[in-house]
């Protein structure tokens, strides 16, 4: 696993400058499934069956609230995409 991974989510002061296109990609690389997408960190999961696409949602919307870091989340049965963007 990528040091990028293991770190967890944090608040920039707000008016802090983005990162340039060339951080972004050289970063994202460090996740695998990941991608960018109109400014945002998305990837997307496939389950077996609706209700464990709903499991692992519940435990992302969960763990994402103790963050407070709180992630666009798609839910068709056994899909699920989510997005992560900035609000600087």
């Amino acid at each position: 696993m990528s040091p990028l991974a293991d770190e967890d989510p944090q608040e920039y002061p707000k008016g802090t400058l983005a990162l340039g296109a060339s951080d972004v990609t050289q970063l994202v690389a460090e996740v695998p499934g990941w991608r960018v997408e109109n400014n945002g960190l998305v990837r997307d999961f496939e389950f077996k069956a609706f209700d464990d696409a709903f499991s692992f949602l519940t435990r992302v919307a969960l763990l994402a609230e103790t963050k407070s870091h709180h992630p666009d989340i798609w839910n068709s049965w056994n899909k699920v995409s989510l997005r992560f963007w900035t609000h600087t």
